[in-house]
């Protein structure tokens, strides 16, 4: 039976302490690459005006919480949902730049992933996911005072059971009907990004090298999103 102290949190150590920075660094730059996306991409006339409201008045509720309370809002439950629900905000912004159109990766590109349209976006939260799940992995468990992240098991199972009702609809469907099986893959690719991408945020927000960096861009990518479609034509 373990002791009460082992069981207890250790804190980093003097050389585990630049390494959790420096894998905080490279997950922020995956997200910032949805940033990047984000911006770039120039919505559709069906991105109506009030969607553009909601998204402003959360991406500036984000703001003003990050200036009043600073990280220790980046380490509540509320402040992480926010968090998360930024990320997956500018999740849903981006698409362009497609990778298809890249010089010298687009041709090389296999048929069936070139069929998922992936995007800068995508290369991030693949890159994010994958840094996040190292830092969670690694460090995590070794820091003092932490608290659990909110909600990580329910959005995971949630995109499992998109991909399964996915699965199960297309299969029972394709009998019946011509179906794309390209409309599946899309399906499957989406719900990965969104559980991937949201189950990281919630672990990272306000750890050590994340602290509350990370809803203060993301809001800034929405606004910056609104303002590039009101520049570029789009609809703002």
């Amino acid at each position: 039976m373990a002791s009460a102290e082992s069981a207890e949190p250790k804190a980093l150590t003097h050389h585990q302490l630049p390494q959790a920075w420096v894998v905080a660094a490279f997950t922020h730059l995956g997200l910032l690459a949805v940033c990047v996306s984000a911006v770039c991409t120039l919505q559709p006339p069906t991105f109506s005006r009030r969607r553009w409201m909601a998204l402003a008045l959360l991406a500036l509720a984000a703001l003003a919480q990050a200036a009043i309370w600073r990280g220790r809002a980046a380490l509540s439950s509320s402040g992480k949902c926010l968090t998360a629900l930024l990320a997956g905000v500018a999740l849903s912004l981006s698409y362009d730049p497609q990778i298809a159109n890249w010089p010298g990766v687009g041709e090389k590109l296999p048929a069936w992933l070139s069929g998922l349209n992936p995007s800068l976006a995508t290369v991030g939260v693949v890159w994010a996911g994958v840094c996040g799940a190292i830092y969670l992995g690694a460090f995590h468990t070794h820091q003092r005072g932490r608290h659990p992240a909110p909600y990580v098991w329910t959005v995971l199972a949630t995109a499992a059971l998109i991909m399964l009702g996915g699965v199960a609809t297309y299969v029972a469907l394709s009998r019946v009907y011509e179906i794309d099986s390209l409309s599946l893959g899309l399906l499957v690719s989406q719900a990965v990004q969104y559980g991937w991408l949201l189950a990281v945020v919630l672990g990272l927000s306000g750890r050590i090298g994340v602290g509350a960096t990370m809803p203060v861009y993301l809001a800034l990518t929405v606004l910056l999103a609104l303002a590039r479609n009101l520049h570029g034509g789009g609809q703002g």
